[in-house]
C-alpha cells in the first residue's frame, strides 16, 4: 500500500512497524531501548519515504 493521503500514513506506518518488528525481533532483543527504537524509527524512515507517491492536498 503506497501513501497518496494524510489518511494513509498511520495505516501504512502500522504495517511497516509490524513488518519490521516481524523481521528483525531477534536483534532487537539483544539492544537496549533507545537502540531499538532508534532503529525501528530508522528503517520506517526509510520505508514510508519510499512508500509516499506525489500527491498534493487539496
Amino acid at each position: 500500500m503506497n501513501i497518496k493521503s494524510y489518511e494513509d500514513i498511520p495505516i501504512v506506518a502500522g504495517k511497516i512497524i509490524d513488518n519490521i518488528w516481524k523481521q528483525n525481533k531477534n536483534i532487537f532483543e539483544y539492544m537496549d531501548r533507545k537502540e531499538m527504537v532508534d532503529q525501528i524509527f530508522n528503517f520506517m524512515i526509510e520505508e514510508l519515504t519510499d512508500k509516499i507517491e506525489d500527491w498534493k492536498e487539496p
